[in-house]
């Protein structure tokens, strides 16, 4: 673990649009946990560890931070290979559910929660974490994903391992949503900007950033994050529906993803874009 205070002792920061993001998802932190239980979500997740894990620090009690962990599926799975993590998200909601969760799982020594904003994680040391995880999009979802991206290389020490999942801004689903509407002016604009709006039933609203593979890229290259891995997912499992309820026909889509979703050619039926990069 850092060596820095611990629980209420950390003077935690949130800027105004972290504020805003944390009460959205305050509203949704029960429909996010069901949802997220589902055979195309766990599916998913099983696609990203196989993907980081083998980029994780070798030494067990390594330091690592889980970025926008929600709900905190990724800080109980890395606690349970024996990281000590700290878990970082802005919504309240999403952090109590977490909290439950690792105190059910016996790992609360193994694992420190902090309401937080990771564009500004001035609670945290320069090169206080081996290892940063940022594989729930919060890139695509925080307001500034240039700002969120340096914090992450900041607070992760040389030759440790950033790894980060973003919303793929060329998905063919998004493209058909404008085009099914005829909505050619409305694509047009997405397209450049790759900006989304997405509201909730209490009639606030957040903006999501989409991204293009170079935009990653060049983002981590100009925090010294060289990048040694990148996919996209799911490549075929987008229209399976209840097939993946299946185990074998889980198993297989899952070999099926794992051998082929490094290659771009694939990554238009991809919803999110995750790349792994080493801190130089």
């Amino acid at each position: 673990m850092p060596d820095e205070p611990t629980g209420d002792d950390r003077m935690t920061v949130l800027g105004e649009t972290a504020r805003v993001v944390g009460r959205f998802f305050d509203l949704k932190a029960d429909d996010y946990e069901k949802r997220m239980s589902s055979p195309y979500w766990r599916l998913m997740r099983e696609i990203t560890w196989q993907h980081v894990r083998r980029f994780l620090p070798r030494e067990k009690g390594a330091s690592v931070l889980d970025a926008g962990g929600a709900t905190g599926y990724w800080s109980l799975r890395l606690a349970e290979a024996g990281y000590r993590v700290v878990l970082v998200d802005a919504s309240e909601g999403m952090l109590a559910l977490a909290a439950e969760k690792v105190r059910r799982a016996g790992l609360s020594s193994m694992i420190e929660i902090v309401r937080g904003d990771i564009t500004d994680m001035r609670e945290f040391s320069e090169g206080a974490f081996d290892a940063a995880l940022a594989v729930e999009e919060p890139l695509s979802f925080c307001g500034d994903a240039d700002m969120a991206a340096a914090e992450l290389a900041l607070v992760t020490k040389p030759g440790g391992m950033v790894a980060a999942s973003v919303v793929n801004r060329f998905k063919v689903q998004e493209f058909e949503k404008y085009l099914k509407k005829g909505d050619v002016d409305g694509l047009a604009a997405y397209v450049e900007s790759g900006i989304l709006e997405k509201a909730d039933e209490a009639g606030g609203a957040i903006t999501i950033r989409t991204f293009r593979a170079e935009d990653v890229e060049a983002l981590f290259h100009a925090n010294s994050l060289d990048v040694v891995s990148a996919i996209g997912k799911p490549v075929f499992a987008g229209n399976l529906g209840g097939r993946l309820a299946d185990p074998p026909s889980f198993s297989r889509i899952l070999q099926m993803e794992l051998a082929h979703n490094g290659e771009r050619s694939l990554w238009g039926s991809a919803d999110v874009l995750e790349f792994v990069a080493i801190k130089a």
